[in-house]
């Protein structure tokens, strides 16, 4: 075995035991949460302001409720929030109300102002009420004085009703009237708790579709399936951390009160012998109160209050613990479900394992197999890499399969992939298209001379994908072959275009210059060298014209001559003759040689010109 081999191997053992540890520790079931400790002895800090975080908190929570238990749950979590936003509402308002907090210098002008406000809408008020009177008994000539004066008044009371609302408004953007803040935003709250409908449609009801409660057992889908599991912990545990740290400023503010009333009554004076009732007695023939009396009744007041605000507060310690306490089990609840999510990827992993050391070991069996072969050394090379490929490639797509999962869609797959394979094999797929054009009756066949895409040669194969020439043709001489096989693709017959310069005899149209001198005269040359010409290829010429009659029927076959073709052109030392005659390919230089030799010939006569080179 080879390092890499073992190396391999190696790791994927290690990774195969560590994956049954994991699977050995997540099998085991988290267990149910205990209740949670008492706030009557949790640190103290300071309450904060009032706000609907808490509300908010549950709200988005529960909104991520998927299971019929963590709804149920999201649902007790709303109620005892609710709950506690009101009790907190109405302590702000009580707090408000009894401690009142001083003015700033702006808001200390701003009170000024409403206050000029209202007396002045309260003076308006009473002239209204006046008037009024005084319309009902008037008589007929005064009323009309005494009904504008009233719809004077009045309009000044509507212009002193929205100066008195301005500073009002005014006052609150100042802070100088908490219990209109406290107002507003109880105000807002029930607004909103209106437009959702109620705290049931703030949770999901039924079977939602969501990626924690996807049927899929693939890695992808439990990747999304534990993330968002581990973002609701995150939140669960976020709120609850809130409310515990709410609960503990309420203990906090709790155990300054009963210290603040511990004093209070260690303060308080004894009351008098009799009783309350003497006590009443005595003050009934009293002119008037004493002013230890009012000391006292003002502090049974502030008593009351406190112990009324005790009440409230043992409330919102019980709702606040109740509340953390149901966070805390939807948050083990969920805890249970990350764990059997993490169990069941780690089962993935696990086959993804197993198929990769699978593959391994056979790749490693069969790369001995054939090294104990003594074929040839290129087929066994060649059958090895194949069936390694086959192999791995078969590992990989088992691989993914656990990854991503068996399609859902088949008929949408199997679409997908033909179009892709489509796409891929678009070469492939014309090709053998034009295997079939090249086969008909105006294809080519083996030993056609062509020229395909700028290449020259003769033809040597024809298969279902491929076309092999063997090339003609180099800078000097276009007619000697080069030797080398040229391969093209058969889409070329439907895409693209060739030529075929063979019928049965493989004619093709050859050309020589002749260089005529200035002083010799160029009709009586070209007669000369035509005649020669025609003397040298009439057998071919005539091969040529029956061959073409016979592949062209009809009409057409009338044009066809293999007869030589002469041009006289003029040049600036004399004239060039160009003649054109028809030929074999295969003896092309053959005929070639011998119109030289017949042109030498005439080179050897007095009068005869030379030929270009």
């Amino acid at each position: 075995m080879s390092p890499y081999y073992r190396v391999i191997s190696a790791v994927l053992l290690v990774l195969l035991i560590a994956t049954l540890v994991g699977l050995v520790i997540t099998s085991r079931p988290i267990g149910e949460p205990r209740s949670g400790p008492s706030y009557r002895n949790a640190p103290f800090y300071r309450l904060a302001k009032v706000t609907q975080d808490q509300f908010d908190t549950a709200r988005a929570v529960a909104a991520h409720a998927v299971t019929r238990e963590e709804q149920w749950m999201a649902r007790e979590v709303l109620r005892i929030a609710d709950i506690e936003v009101d009790l907190a509402f109405a302590t702000a308002l009580q707090e408000a109300t009894d401690h009142p907090t001083p003015l700033s210098p702006e808001a200390q002008e701003i009170s000024d102002r409403l206050k000029k406000a209202q007396a002045q809408l309260d003076f308006d008020q009473a002239e209204i009420e006046r008037l009024k009177k005084g319309l009902a008994g008037a008589k007929e000539s005064a009323k009309d004085a005494l009904q504008q004066q009233l719809q004077s008044i009045q309009a000044q009371a509507d212009l002193d009703q929205d100066e008195l609302d301005d500073a009002h408004q005014d006052l609150i953007r100042a802070g100088g009237d908490p219990q209109g803040i406290i107002q507003r935003m109880k105000q807002r709250y029930e607004a909103r708790e209106q437009a959702n409908g109620g705290l049931q449609n703030l949770v999901p009801s039924g079977t939602q579709n969501s990626v924690e409660e996807t049927p899929s057992r693939n890695i992808v889908a439990l990747a999304r399936t534990w993330y968002s599991l581990r973002e609701k912990i995150v939140q669960l545990q976020q709120a609850e951390q809130g409310v515990r740290a709410q609960a503990a400023d309420l203990a906090n503010r709790r155990e300054k009160l009963n210290q603040k009333e511990g004093k209070q009554t260690a303060r308080e004076p004894t009351p008098p012998a009799g009783g309350p009732h003497a006590a009443q007695a005595a003050g009934a023939t009293a002119p008037a109160p004493s002013k230890p009396g009012a000391a006292r009744m003002s502090s049974l007041k502030r008593r009351a209050a406190d112990r009324k605000n005790l009440e409230v507060l043992d409330k919102r310690i019980e709702d606040e613990t109740q509340l953390a306490d149901t966070y805390k089990r939807w948050s083990t609840f969920v805890q249970e479900r990350e764990r059997q999510c993490v169990h069941r990827l780690l089962y993935c992993l696990l086959w993804i394992l197993i198929i990769a050391l699978s593959t391994t070991v056979i790749d490693i069996w069969v790369s001995r197999s054939f090294a104990k072969l003594v074929a040839d050394r290129k087929q066994v090379h060649t059958l090895h890499s194949v069936a390694g490929f086959a192999i791995r490639g078969g590992g990989v797509i088992l691989i993914l399969l656990v990854i991503f999962g068996p399609p859902t869609q088949f008929a949408a797959v199997l679409a997908l992939a033909g179009a892709g394979l489509t796409v891929a094999m678009k070469d492939f797929i014309v090709a053998f298209i034009g295997w079939f054009v090249l086969m008909g009756r105006n294809g080519i066949r083996a030993g056609d001379w062509v020229e395909i895409n700028g290449v020259s040669g003769e033809v040597l194969e024809i298969g279902p994908m491929r076309t092999i020439l063997l090339e003609t043709g180099d800078w000097s001489d276009a007619g000697h072959p080069t030797g080398r096989k040229v391969a093209f693709m058969n889409g070329f017959a439907v895409e693209g275009n060739y030529f075929n310069f063979s019928t049965s005899g493989q004619w093709m149209w050859d050309e020589i210059q002749v260089a005529v001198p200035a002083d010799s005269d160029p009709f009586a040359m070209a007669e000369a060298v035509k005649r020669m010409v025609a003397a040298e290829t009439q057998k071919n010429a005539q091969l040529a014209t029956d061959e073409w009659r016979k592949v062209a029927p009809g009409a057409a076959p009338q044009a066809f001559r293999g007869e030589p073709v002469m041009s006289v052109r003029p040049t600036g030392s004399g004239a060039t003759l160009v003649v054109r005659y028809i030929t074999r390919a295969n003896e092309r230089h053959e005929v070639r040689s011998r119109v030289y030799r017949a042109m030498i010939d005439l080179q050897r006569r007095k009068d005869a010109p030379q030929p270009e080179p």
